[in-house]
């Protein structure tokens, strides 16, 4: 196979570095004329609000997401109540307000079912006059959306949830550096008190998910960034990310807490979504075997061997991972095509219309967008191994801190690079223990070969 990837280099069809897996999985890069003529009609349509959307424009919104994000399809707002709790609101991007069910652009996004990240660039889901600008809740500008808002009591309990269709005006884009800045006490913003309280229910959300049996699996996520000028040598560049840094714990708990109150409306409502599910692994979590494991990451790898692929189904079930007895995924409908029909649905019941889908056709489209999103999932981890390997070749001879995290069999171990956050085998000539940070040397990395 190398043999014919060579040749096709050679004759200047592809490049040295091209992604195959791209190819292996029939992946467009680019969309056909007929749906940029789609989105370029909508582009230069104005939107104008339907009468029964709620107006909260004058509500303070802000996004908080990576500081190279582009496609942005959530943002948040919070405030205090007089009786001592919170009003909190979860506003999601509403694309389906612009693009109508089985058009072009629709079944364009459902064939594709999300979009892919890669180190080299994003391959949206929509085109990116869509995904980056007219859907996006970019800062300033008036859109579309779904919210959730929330009423919390001082005591923390949710009394009330109402879901509408709105109309939002984000007034501040941050990012996840400027937020963990803010809440440290690094850097004024007029949003500091908000975000503290936020980042105070945050916590207290997570802390009550724990107590229902939710897993805590805090594994550094590798950052990685490639530039590819020409004929040059690419540069690549790694950041670690903290998946537990106070920014970060603040959204992805907001989302869970919106997920879980949409699935419970849906499900009050009859009305039908796809739920995500997870049964709990055989055997449970902490026997002996997993306990003998030291706490770090040596025990969340073990324990992330025992648990079980999730479900997908138009019935609510429990989901293990997460600690609830139900959730959907509806915060990305930019990114996932399924988070679409989730609002579509909820939109319909919310405007008393017909239904754009019933139960089995629903597990149909889903059957499609879940494969490929499987396939996204894949092509997004080789891609990301590719250049990690390609990272590594740079620092051929170069010492690194690595974690061993389980003995394979008496001379090779599972160790986890640090510097890149990477799992990978390892031959010693002594027996190390388990959890202890020794130096590897990188010999030789080829990505290419794998």
């Amino acid at each position: 196979s190398l043999r014919a990837f060579h040749l096709m280099v050679d004759l200047g069809i592809w490049s040295r570095y091209e992604n195959l897996w791209l190819h292996r999985y029939k992946v467009n890069t680019s969309f056909r004329p007929e749906l940029i003529e789609a989105a370029e009609s909508i582009l230069t349509t104005p939107w104008e609000p339907e009468p029964w959307r709620k107006d909260l424009t004058r509500t303070t919104t802000f996004s908080i997401d990576d500081a190279w994000t582009r496609d942005i399809d959530d943002a948040l707002s919070c405030q205090p109540r007089i009786d001592g709790g919170w009003d909190i609101g979860i506003h999601i991007a509403d694309p389906s307000a612009r693009i109508e069910d089985d058009s072009l652009l629709d079944l364009e996004a459902r064939a594709r079912g999300t979009s892919i990240y890669l180190p080299t660039g994003t391959i949206p889901m929509l085109p990116r006059g869509l995904s980056e600008d007219t859907l996006s809740l970019n800062q300033g500008q008036l859109r579309p959306a779904m919210s959730t808002l929330v009423q919390i009591d001082r005591d923390l309990n949710v009394v009330d949830v109402e879901v509408v269709p709105s109309i939002i005006s984000v007034k501040h884009r941050l990012d996840y550096d400027q937020v963990d800045a803010i809440l440290d006490g690094e850097l004024r913003s007029p949003l500091e008190s908000i975000l503290q309280d936020l980042s105070f229910l945050a916590s207290e959300f997570f802390h009550q998910r724990l107590n229902e049996g939710a897993m805590d699996f805090n594994i550094p996520d590798p950052k990685i960034q490639v530039e590819i000028d020409g004929h040059q040598q690419p540069e690549v560049s790694v950041q670690v990310l903290d998946m537990q840094s106070p920014a970060r714990t603040l959204v992805s708990e907001i989302m869970i807490l919106a997920s879980s109150h949409m699935a419970r409306f849906c499900y009050r409502n009859r009305i039908p979504v796809i739920y995500r599910s997870q049964e709990a692994p055989d055997g449970g979590l902490f026997d002996k075997e997993i306990l003998s494991f030291p706490e770090g990451l040596p025990r969340t790898f073990a324990m992330l061997r025992r648990m079980r692929s999730g479900n997908i189904t138009t019935y609510p079930e429990p989901h293990f991972g997460l600690g609830l007895p139900m959730y959907v995924q509806a915060t990305s409908p930019i990114r996932r095509y399924s988070d679409i029909i989730c609002q579509r649905q909820v939109k319909a019941f919310l405007t008393d219309q017909e239904l754009p889908y019933d139960a089995e056709t629903i597990l149909q489209i889903a059957a499609t967008v879940e494969n490929t999103s499987r396939e996204a999932s894949r092509i997004e981890r080789e891609t990301r191994r590719y250049w990690t390997l390609y990272y590594l070749a740079t620092r051929q001879g170069e010492s690194l801190d690595a974690m061993i995290l389980d003995w394979r069999d008496s001379s090779t171990a599972f160790v986890f690079i640090e510097e890149v956050a990477f799992r990978h085998r390892c031959s010693f000539r002594h027996h190390v223990p388990i959890g202890e940070t020794v130096q590897v040397v990188i010999e030789r990395s080829d990505p290419r070969s794998d």
